[in-house]
């Protein structure tokens, strides 16, 4: 589908601005502004609720204590049958009028004989809560609604036995005092600055722990580019000091790749251009001479075919690394009995052995039956036995052993030939290495056969290890599962 050039330009800054909210900076700062502004902000509201209960709970004391006051009062003065008390009545028109409120006196008989609104005297008060009060069962009662607080406290006689009636203080409970209001203010002002402290520090942490972050990308956008020749040094927290160590050790791993792969093209080049220039040159021998006896003609063409064998193992043993660097999907697997399967084996090389008066030992702990592909498990048992013959010593021994336990069988190669230095061990599995290049060309040898030995048991999810010494022989040990468990992958 056609997009034309201003609605790329869109879609391509939409993009970007999408990625920058995506960004590990961003993150990072909301992630760290919301926690440590929320628990601010909880805590300030926290407070001004506290703050106001405090301010509700002083409010309640005061009007308990005008309350118990006034019903001091009006027992003393006999307030419930003589009314006529401007002083206590003007100091209730007062006590109401200050907290906002309404006091009612009421007798014993529920009937109202003071009301600060002027309303309802003379009338009977119906309530639950007074008439509990009045029969005794408190001495106070306090019900809290949306906006308004009632209080019920009861009268008594100077003995405190029997209760003569109740005042009831019904009064607004208080929004804001000024002093609440200044308390809001403060803290609304001392959060402002806390946030903005937060907020820069929040920011220099930040962009401190992302530096090395866009640091190391901007490294690898270089690597990207082909420059693999530095390690990356970047500084920063220890998490970013892990991923730039793993990332060394890959571009190590990297650098040792391409320059294998180096080799190898360059091994590769040389191991077939060198029997083509025999042949050329045994050839040309030939071409540029009159009168050549025929037995001459009969030495050069047996060189020259050995030579064509020569570059046809090469070229097999190349095919079959090609093949073996394959999916598992190219396996045959079957369950094979390897006992059977070394000793077809080392039949077929005793020839050899006995050319080269190399004595040869197998030796069985258990008959095993294990899941493998039975041509490229010769093939394995093959090359590390044919190995251990052609490097052995005159009248040296080769002595193969087969074991087993639950879950894997182990093939044991051991020689005492002429050995493999420590330092080259680890190369001995790279393709066209050879420890002595000289012996190499001498027993037929292309580095090839102990790559493809390799390929073949990691295809089969087994290992494989080299041990000993120069000049005393080498052991090599297999390990291959018994039962073979293919890799499933998601197409």
């Amino acid at each position: 589908m056609y997009i034309p050039s201003g609605e790329w330009d869109i879609i391509l800054i939409t993009k970007r601005r999408f990625h920058k909210i995506n960004s590990l900076h961003v993150q990072m700062i909301v992630a760290m502004l919301l926690a440590c502004i929320i628990p601010l902000l909880m805590v300030s509201v926290q407070f001004m609720n506290g703050y106001r209960e405090q301010e509700k709970q002083k409010r309640q004391n005061q009007v308990q204590e005008l309350c118990a006051d006034f019903s001091n009062r009006i027992q003393i003065t006999g307030y419930l049958t003589n009314t006529a008390q401007p002083e206590l009545a003007a100091a209730m028109d007062m006590a109401a009028m200050i907290y906002d409120g309404r006091i009612l006196v009421i007798n014993s008989e529920l009937q109202i004989v003071k009301d600060t609104f002027g309303r309802e005297e003379g009338k009977t008060m119906i309530s639950e809560e007074v008439v509990q009060s009045l029969r005794g069962k408190n001495l106070s009662y306090q019900h809290f609604y949306e906006d308004t607080t009632e209080i019920i406290y009861q009268v008594r006689d100077s003995q405190g036995k029997n209760v003569l009636g109740s005042v009831v203080f019904i009064y607004v409970n208080p929004e804001y005092s000024e002093l609440l209001d200044d308390v809001s203010r403060n803290t609304f002002l001392i959060n402002a600055i806390l946030i903005v402290i937060v907020l820069c520090v929040i920011l220099i942490s930040s962009a401190k722990m992302v530096f090395p972050m866009k640091k190391l990308a901007f490294t690898m956008r270089q690597l990207a580019e082909g420059d693999m020749e530095d390690k990356i040094d970047v500084q920063g927290n220890y998490e970013v000091e892990v991923i730039v160590e793993a990332i060394n050790h890959m571009l190590d791993d990297m650098r040792s790749t391409e320059q294998r792969r180096q080799e190898f093209v360059s091994n590769v080049s040389h191991e077939l251009k060198t029997p083509l220039t025999s042949m050329k040159v045994l050839a040309e021998s030939l071409v540029g001479q009159e009168g050549v006896p025929e037995e001459l003609y009969q030495e050069f063409l047996h060189d020259i075919n050995n030579e064509i064998d020569r570059e046809n193992k090469i070229i097999t043993d190349l095919l079959n690394l090609v093949r073996l660097d394959r999916k598992e999907g190219e396996m045959q697997i079957a369950q094979v009995s390897i006992n059977e399967l070394l000793e077809i084996v080392m039949r077929r090389l005793r020839p050899i052995a006995r050319e080269r008066n190399v004595e040869m030992i197998f030796e069985s702990f258990r008959n095993v039956l294990a899941e493998v592909d039975e041509v490229k498990m010769s093939l394995v048992f093959t090359n590390l036995i044919e190995n251990a013959i052609k490097y052995n010593k005159e009248g040296g021994m080769v002595k193969v052993s087969l074991n087993s336990d639950h879950r894997y069988f182990y093939v044991r190669v051991e020689d005492t030939g002429v050995g493999i230095p420590e330092d080259a061990q680890k190369f001995i599995f790279d393709r066209f290495y050879r420890v002595d290049k000289a012996r190499s060309r001498e027993t037929g040898g292309n580095g090839l056969g102990l790559a493809i030995t390799k390929s073949a048991v990691m295809m089969h999810k087994g290992n494989i290890k080299v041990s000993g010494k120069e000049g005393e022989g080498t052991v090599f040990v297999v390990r291959i599962p018994l039962s073979f468990v293919p890799e499933y992958t998601n197409s």
